[in-house]
């Protein structure tokens, strides 16, 4: 005759399982990152769990300027050897580093791409000329945004470069929203 009393195994198992699952719930939750750079406070939003092991390691932010002028800026750590070519690189490579913003009435890209530390230019092992790349420091890259309306919007965008030496381009989405005032970036 089976028990209806459940045994000491079974509870223990379950607890555990339980145990288990929250812990792998808690991994995934999004967290909020403030980074004080020079005198403007950065917020991003962003995803800390990923199962991905890339080469690099990017981080979005938005800093307000005043005067509905914003400084979209993106940190880029890359390891393993990796690098990239700058946006910066002046000749005709497929494959710098660069941000994208769909068309909108909303936001309006000012100036050019903005990178520190400055890279030095160097003889491209594809062929003559030269070029700048991205090697395993930390980059920083700026483009300024200017907000032209007092309406809550969300636009998208994605950052595109190619990772070298294995040759893989990457496409990282984004969404940066407007609400009540508050311009924020979010990986998507």
């Amino acid at each position: 005759m089976r028990s209806l009393i459940p045994n000491q195994k079974t509870n223990t198992m379950k607890t555990l399982f339980a145990i288990g699952l929250s812990i792998l719930g808690f991994g995934c939750i999004d967290k909020t990152t403030t980074v004080n750079s020079e005198d403007l406070a950065y917020t991003s939003t962003y995803n800390t769990h990923s199962k991905r092991t890339d080469p690099y390691d990017v981080k979005l932010f938005v800093g307000d300027e005043g005067n509905n002028t914003y400084n979209l800026t993106i940190f880029m750590k890359l390891s393993g050897g990796s690098f990239i070519l700058s946006p910066l690189s002046p000749n005709d490579y497929v494959g710098h580093f660069t941000i994208r913003i769909d068309e909108n009435p909303h936001l309006m890209e000012l100036e050019n791409i903005s990178e520190t530390p400055a890279l030095l230019e160097q003889v491209s092992p594809w062929g003559e000329g030269l070029v700048k790349f991205v090697k395993e420091e930390d980059t920083k890259f700026r483009q300024k945004l200017v907000v032209k309306t007092q309406e809550d919007f969300e636009v998208s965008g994605w950052l595109q470069f190619v990772i070298e030496a294995r040759c893989i381009p990457e496409k990282i989405p984004f969404l940066i929203s407007n609400k009540e005032g508050v311009l924020t970036i979010k990986k998507t």
